[in-house]
């Protein structure tokens, strides 16, 4: 790989959720330019639980080598983000989700919740309002709750140099929380303490309004 960048904006809770819910938006995606450049763009919400694993809502964006196609799917990390479990590893992977590049702004509802040993993932689409992707994989042990979140935009090159012109933007919209133990949820702008917006090259994330209980985060990437 030639080379790498990822920003993230995080926030984090002092209580104890199990269940979240919100909404990812692929805002935006324009790719031109000839095939010969190789790169793939992430954008994320990400959720880290107190046993150092993470769940990952993930948009993703191929080069021109793939036609900028795109996908969503979720990703689950062990041992603080030190490796990325197989798919084959879920108990229940239904597949990789095509979007598409043509319909955006497009909205999936995302459910992100932990119970019973088990994290679960289920994806619904906002425009038809049909259930469209439910996943499942073992937690670790000592798995209780939520402990931060995060907006994430990543963009990983393994061609050298960029010639290609690109923009993607993607909106990640947290709305309700679960109180562990409790069947009742929390607005999730009284559940997460935001940090300051993050850029770098070619990747940028920033906080939206948090107004209406809402947590918003706007993972960008650009070039040039």
């Amino acid at each position: 790989m030639y080379g790498a960048w990822e920003k993230a904006i995080r926030a984090y809770t002092n209580q104890n959720y199990d269940y979240c819910i919100g909404q990812i938006k692929p805002y935006s995606w324009t790719v031109l330019g000839p095939a010969g450049d190789q790169f793939t763009i992430f954008q994320e919400r990400e959720y880290k639980f107190n046993s150092n694993e993470a769940v990952e809502i993930v948009v993703k964006r191929f080069d021109m080598n793939n036609l900028g196609s795109m996908q969503l799917f979720p990703a689950v990390w062990r041992n603080g983000g030190t490796y990325q479990v197989n798919q084959s590893e879920f108990t229940q992977f239904p597949g990789l989700i095509s979007i598409d590049k043509n319909d955006l702004p497009h909205s999936y509802g995302y459910h992100v919740g932990f119970a019973s040993g088990y994290y679960t993932i289920n994806f619904e689409d906002m425009d038809t309002l049909r259930w469209i992707g439910q996943y499942r994989i073992t937690s670790a042990p000592g798995t209780s709750s939520f402990t931060d979140l995060a907006g994430s935009s990543e963009y990983e090159r393994r061609s050298t140099p960029t010639t290609n012109t690109f923009e993607a933007t993607t909106i990640a919209r947290d709305e309700w929380a679960r109180i562990v133990g409790d069947s009742g949820f929390q607005y999730a702008s009284n559940t997460w303490t935001p940090v300051n917006p993050v850029t770098d090259s070619y990747v940028s994330v920033e906080p939206a309004d948090s107004s209406n209980g809402r947590y918003t985060t706007t993972s960008h990437a650009q070039y040039p």
